[in-house]
């Protein structure tokens, strides 16, 4: 994202901590007790102040005919190869933990910028309910 955008630092939860609480309060009660897991596709825009004004679900393309996608996942110099398994489930869960989520924003030149971005949300349930 940094080298299409021209961001020197991309946005990231502020409360880590908080963020994984979010997931595990929204994740869907059937799917949890299912012990399903999967992924969640959004388009969200995050103001200077880190704040989330808009977050929508992305629809998987009509013309893929799996809903298991292979993805790079790449934080802070490492990067690891996942399967993600986009539900359309798991959209509405999704928003709701970045409507609830305060951001440090993205900056550019070592400003606070607003920004709009694609990110997966990979929701797995817990190990111990």
């Amino acid at each position: 994202m940094r080298a299409h955008t021209g961001l020197s630092h991309s946005p990231e939860a502020a409360d880590k901590e908080a963020y994984a609480a979010s997931f595990r309060r929204h994740y869907p009660a059937q799917l949890r007790a299912q012990g399903v897991s999967g992924a969640a596709l959004v388009e969200v825009y995050i103001d200077a102040e880190g704040r989330v004004r808009e977050v929508e679900v992305v629809p998987r393309p009509a013309s893929s005919s799996h809903q298991t996608h292979r993805a790079v996942l790449q934080d802070r110099g490492t990067s690891r190869v996942v399967d993600l398994n986009y539900r359309p489930e798991f959209g509405p869960a999704a928003q709701a933990v970045l409507r609830e989520t305060r951001f440090l924003p993205a900056l550019k030149d070592g400003k606070a910028v607003p920004s709009r971005f694609r990110m997966t949300l990979q929701f797995t349930p817990p190990t111990n309910p």
